[in-house]
């Protein structure tokens, strides 16, 4: 017979919580939660037990719309221990009333994550590229370019890609949380320019968390462009990210036929295509998930997030 589940609210320190999401995605790091609760949000941090062990862990940004709350889990639950099923009935019955579930796991469909490209870190890696992107790589190398690495953002790139997100349409974090995040764990932020000649003509900023990495901004100018600056600057990254302990590193979202050219850009590096997933809606509190709750035994040390 299993042990029963049992999820806990906001029971683990710092040190605890890092330990267990070392290959969870961003959204579940620590630092990422201390960032958001920095800039106004209510951050909650889920973990459930079964039979005395940590098995998964869920870290939700909690926003409120009038009367009305709603906890975002972009990444859902990650998963410890292989053959763990979370039963997110008891999650649900543990928030307060009023509370509206976003996650990949269950509920009404309300939209869709677009696909990512994710690349694994390995010390073949420039096998793995494909012909055309190790061609610019190559191209790239023998440039006269001086690449500096360093932890921290660049205002420089900061202000460079801010221009290019106003003309091109597209959106992401304001470089405030960028910022925060520098300030709160230094480590997580890593930056890469790239220079020719002593001016600056390209240069992105990864994120690292545990064992994985994700690109977070990057701008390339007309000469960057020329010379494929930006594939040499992936290549660093990837390369001292390997270096570094880490596993994989998450390109972003891709959409061949809206953006095809920074599709095959990111797919050429060798990564692999993550499927879309769906957004759901459901909401926290309800009779039957807190009849279940009652009816479950309670783990030692357990505590519900207040009504």
């Amino acid at each position: 017979m299993l042990a029963a589940m049992e999820w806990i609210c906001d029971d683990l320190d710092r040190d605890a919580w890092s330990s267990l999401a070392r290959d969870a995605p961003l959204e579940q790091a620590w630092a990422y939660g201390e960032v958001a609760s920095g800039l106004g949000a209510r951050v909650r941090r889920l973990h459930l037990v079964q039979g005395g062990r940590v098995v998964a862990l869920a870290q939700g940004i909690e926003r409120g719309l009038g009367p009305l709350r709603c906890l975002w889990m972009p990444r859902g639950v990650h998963v410890l221990e292989p053959g763990a099923e979370p039963d997110l009935t008891h999650l649900r019955a543990i928030l307060p009333r009023g509370t509206f579930l976003l996650s990949p796991e269950e509920g009404i469909a309300l939209g869709r994550m677009p696909p990512r490209a994710e690349v694994a870190l390995h010390e073949r890696m420039r096998e793995s590229l494909a012909k055309k992107w190790r061609n610019r790589l190559l191209a790239a190398e023998r440039a006269d370019l001086v690449v500096r690495h360093h932890s921290g953002c660049s205002e420089w790139l900061l202000f460079e890609e801010g221009r290019q997100r106003r003309a091109r349409g597209y959106r992401a974090l304001p470089p405030l949380w960028l910022r925060r995040m520098a300030d709160v764990d230094p480590a997580a932020v890593q930056t890469w320019i790239a220079w020719q000649g002593g001016r600056r003509i390209a240069g992105i900023t990864c994120l690292r968390s545990g064992t994985q990495m994700r690109y977070h901004i990057g701008y390339s100018s007309e000469a960057g462009r020329s010379v494929s600056a930006h594939n040499l600057l992936i290549w660093r990254a990837m390369c001292a990210g390997y270096e570094a302990g880490a596993a994989l590193l998450d390109l972003g979202c891709i959409d061949a036929a809206r953006l095809p050219g920074l599709t095959r850009f990111k797919l050429g590096t060798g990564a692999r295509e993550i499927p879309a997933s769906k957004i759901r809606v459901t909401r926290g509190w309800n009779a039957r998930a807190a009849r279940a709750r009652r009816r479950a035994p309670v783990a030692a040390g357990g505590a519900q997030a207040p009504e």
